[in-house]
């Protein structure tokens, strides 16, 4: 996995505009969507996507007077990043610990847990 750094909210909510376009996405298109999403003016939405550039979670291509955006990091890959963080960080990297957690706050269904089981036997089996 790449080495990432966290996301502060407005940026990976700009990243998930981009993850759910046609790529490569226009800046102009970006910056119509969250204005009209999160209504955040068009000089956040640049700014925000400079520095998803600078981080390298962007490359940006500039063709003619439009700036043309492209992933770097998938969001899968950046997904499973913050999944990693967040059971390092709250559960010392346990997956049981943090199923634990999970299970005490939380009623789970019959089906839910016979999905959970499923899923666990699909990771068993594939190894």
């Amino acid at each position: 996995m790449k080495n990432f750094k966290k996301l502060p909210e407005s940026e990976l909510e700009t990243m998930l505009v981009v993850w759910h376009s046609e790529i490569p996405v226009r800046g102009s298109d970006l910056a119509a969507a969250l204005v009209k999403s999160r209504g955040w003016n068009k000089s956040t939405v640049f700014t925000l996507l400079l520095r998803l550039v600078e981080k390298g979670f962007l490359e940006c291509r500039k063709e003619g007077k439009n700036n043309y955006y492209r992933p770097l990091v998938s969001e899968q890959e950046y997904r499973a990043y913050e999944s990693r963080s967040m059971l390092d960080r709250f559960y010392a990297g346990s997956v049981k610990n943090f199923f634990a957690a999970f299970c005490s706050e939380n009623n789970l269904s019959k089906e839910e847990l016979e999905q959970l089981r499923q899923l666990v036997d699909e990771q068993a089996g594939g190894r």
